[in-house]
């Protein structure tokens, strides 16, 4: 009975352990990263409006290097980048490059990457709001070494 306990309290240790190291653990470091694309925020804007479906499936799970023109930066940690017409990209900045927001400035030219996690189409082909673009979505980025 004593063994089954000590067996019990050992598994349990080792399951605790597991589980703290992987709450503690941090995203990569996909700023500093080998990027799968390189391209403009209008050139990315572009292909979602020409065929979003088509973009969507080709940057799927990929690191972007993305450059544009900040149209504003929201103090939570987005910055948005002016995209052909009315799209544009929102990029999540990581927590550890948060400071960077005081470097970012409406206006100005960055160089940000991250990775693609979506997109989001505004109405449809026959529908009004069509006309509003198309909001792409990149995270965990960073001001690019490229800078």
């Amino acid at each position: 009975m004593k063994r089954i306990i000590r067996l019990f309290l050992g598994l349990l240790l080792v399951t605790g352990l597991i589980l703290l190291w992987q709450y503690n653990r941090k995203p990569p470091e996909l700023s500093a990263a080998a990027p799968d694309k390189i391209t403009t925020a209008t050139a990315l804007t572009q292909n979602f409006d020409a065929d979003a479906t088509a973009a969507d499936k080709d940057l799927q799970g990929k690191i972007i290097r993305i450059t544009g023109q900040v149209q504003r930066v929201d103090t939570g940690g987005a910055v948005v980048l002016a995209g052909d017409g009315a799209s544009e990209v929102v990029v999540g900045l990581d927590t550890r490059h948060l400071s960077a927001l005081k470097q970012i400035t409406a206006g100005k030219l960055v160089v940000l990457q991250g990775k693609y996690t979506g997109y989001q189409k505004s109405g449809s082909a026959d529908d009004l709001l069509a006309a509003l673009g198309t909001t792409v979505h990149i995270s965990a980025a960073g001001l690019s070494s490229e800078n």
